[in-house]
């Protein structure tokens, strides 16, 4: 992914670090994809 959002803080463990960034991943790609289909069905 080309946005990288440091997740460096102590109060979370690397785990919780690694589920929250795969959810943000895929929040991103499921925006980007709504925003694409937007976009084609008006063209």
């Amino acid at each position: 992914m080309l946005i990288s959002i440091p997740l460096k803080s102590p109060t979370f463990a690397p785990e919780k670090e690694k589920i929250l960034f795969e959810g943000f991943k895929k929040a991103c790609w499921f925006s980007f994809f709504r925003l694409y289909q937007i976009f084609s069905k008006e063209s």
